[in-house]
């Protein structure tokens, strides 16, 4: 294999990799360890909407959230 095609493969990869994590959801519960805050304040959130792509199937149902956007909410705390 040439070097171009493996390097181009290499980024492929890579860019998959990255997309599988921004598409992993969460529950509340790990969301509320992650933070430090707890499942109520991480519903909240997410009927507020300050949680981006937080979903529900339903009403009552469980919140999903994208992993990413809690990391982002950490990181921007610190």
């Amino acid at each position: 294999m040439a070097l171009r095609q493996k390097c181009r493969l290499h980024l492929w990869r890579q860019a998959d990799k990255q997309e599988k994590a921004s598409m992993e959801m969460i529950g509340t519960k790990q969301a509320a360890e992650i933070t430090g805050r707890s499942q109520q304040t991480i519903s909240r959130w997410c009927r507020t909407g300050r949680i981006k792509g937080a979903e529900q199937d339903g009403v009552g149902s469980p919140w999903r959230m994208p992993l990413e956007s809690i990391l982002k909410m950490v990181r921007q705390k610190n």
